[in-house]
């Protein structure tokens, strides 16, 4: 399904999220509660399905509904689509890099929530049209976390702790044989992978408009401070930035240095 239709779902099902969010954001804009890279944290996004669902308890797959609302919602404001250049992508998805990855980076999304493409990758014998990924914070446990949400058969949303390990461990196939199926290991290790070049200084990120990525502010309307989506997503190119490829040979691996 297309990023923009995922939306389009989660809108009609939840109707009232946006104004919600609205309120919570305004809420923080005074108060500073969580971090500026984080758009909304989980507790207001679980607050907003408890009110769609007018429960106080949510079951699991509510909690579930929670979390892809938090990526596909939080993307709502930017509509970002990454994509990246083919011989660029070819190299990252061959998984040659073998430093370790400094997870801190991963705070330098260039939006909220991006989108990216992925072409000719599978999740468990499906096939992974893109994933949305985004950061994460817990208000109650000062804890953060990488977000993903899979455009696959239906969509799955999986999360990954901030400078515990776990992202290098995935890269470099570490994990415990229990953390996830043996199918699902490479393709969240591309995931993992192609967000971190993404944070690089070291890409460039080009629109045709000339545009760049950015944090839309927001704006007073009918005294509330609100965010405007735009109308459409944008869509942008990714590739090693020429001065970088000149001073390596990125045939040779480990094209990424911290």
């Amino acid at each position: 399904m297309e990023p923009h239709d995922c939306l389009i779902n989660l809108s009609q099902k939840f109707p009232n999220a946006w104004n919600l969010i609205t309120q919570f954001r305004e809420q923080n804009y005074f108060k500073c509660e969580w971090p500026s890279w984080c758009f909304l944290p989980n507790d207001a996004w679980q607050g907003i399905i408890s009110r769609e669902y007018n429960t106080s308890y949510l079951k699991p797959y509510q909690k579930q509904e929670a979390s892809l609302l938090a990526a596909v919602g939080t993307w709502r404001y930017t509509q970002g689509i990454y994509r990246f250049n083919k011989n660029f992508y070819e190299k990252i998805t061959e998984h040659s890099e073998k430093n370790n990855l400094n997870e801190s980076l991963f705070y330098s999304l260039p939006e909220w929530s991006i989108y990216i493409e992925t072409p000719d990758l599978k999740w468990s014998d499906n096939f992974l049209y893109g994933f949305w990924c985004h950061l994460a914070w817990d208000n109650q446990k000062k804890f953060s976390e990488l977000r993903f949400v899979l455009n696959t058969e239906k969509l799955i949303s999986i999360s990954l702790p901030l400078n515990k390990g776990t992202i290098n461990n995935i890269i470099h196939n570490k994990l415990n044989p229990g953390f996830l199926p043996l199918l699902s290991v490479n393709p969240l290790s591309t995931m993992c992978l192609l967000t971190y070049h993404l944070c690089s200084p070291r890409v460039d990120i080009i629109n045709p408009l000339g545009k760049i990525p950015r944090f839309p502010e927001p704006k007073m309307y009918k005294g509330n401070l609100k965010i405007f989506p735009p109308n459409n997503p944008s869509f942008w190119t990714v590739d090693l930035n020429e001065t970088y490829k000149n001073e390596i040979n990125i045939s040779k691996g480990n094209f990424l240095r911290n």
